[in-house]
């Protein structure tokens, strides 16, 4: 019932992610958002799933994820706004 909960879930992920497992950085991170969906790590781990996404050759899922932070998260961070827009940009999402 900790309000760190979310951060929690989020750190958990980006252990794999950071040890290269995207596949299991992909799965945690998509039951982080949908766990805490409004929670503060929420759009980092939108963005770090799509960016797993990436690293598994999963493009058209990854660029879902990218519209799916766009829409949601608007108002997030610049830097966020930067990283995602040069992974869709690699990626050519529309």
């Amino acid at each position: 019932s900790s309000k760190l909960q979310s951060n929690a879930t989020f750190w958990y992920s980006e252990s794999f992610y950071r040890r290269e497992i995207f596949d299991k950085a992909a799965i945690n991170y998509l039951k982080s958002y949908k766990k805490y969906p409004k929670g503060e790590k929420a759009p980092d781990a939108l963005f770090k799933l799509a960016d797993s996404l990436a690293h598994l050759e999963k493009d058209q899922e990854a660029c879902s994820m990218l519209a799916k932070l766009e829409s949601e998260f608007p108002n997030r961070s610049v830097d966020s706004m930067h990283r995602a827009r040069e992974i869709s940009d690699k990626l050519h999402c529309k």
